[in-house]
């Protein structure tokens, strides 16, 4: 098992691994709810450009999760012609 990883850019990092070995771009957009709209015909509108500080709001997701010991997902929404949408997840709590 691997051990976890102790910083965002660490996390950040092996998250990138797997994406290329799945074929996704390593340019990360980093979505917040707000960024997104679903008309719910298998289609995903993206606002872009994206607002710089959503990499910030994910960093600082990832430290709470991880300082909470709730966990961190990171996942992908869409991918872009030469990017990933990207986000990150903390459970509300241990239930």
């Amino acid at each position: 098992m691997t051990a976890e990883p102790q910083s965002f850019d660490e996390a950040v990092a092996r998250f990138e691994v797997f994406l290329k070995e799945n074929g996704y771009s390593l340019t990360l957009i980093w979505v917040e709810p707000a960024d997104l709209v679903l008309p719910g015909r298998r289609a995903i509108y993206v606002r872009v450009p994206m607002p710089s500080r959503n990499l910030e709001h994910a960093r600082k997701r990832f430290v709470s999760g991880m300082t909470e010991g709730l966990g961190v997902t990171f996942g992908t929404i869409c991918d872009l012609p030469n990017a990933t949408c990207c986000y990150a997840w903390v459970p509300k709590d241990r239930k």
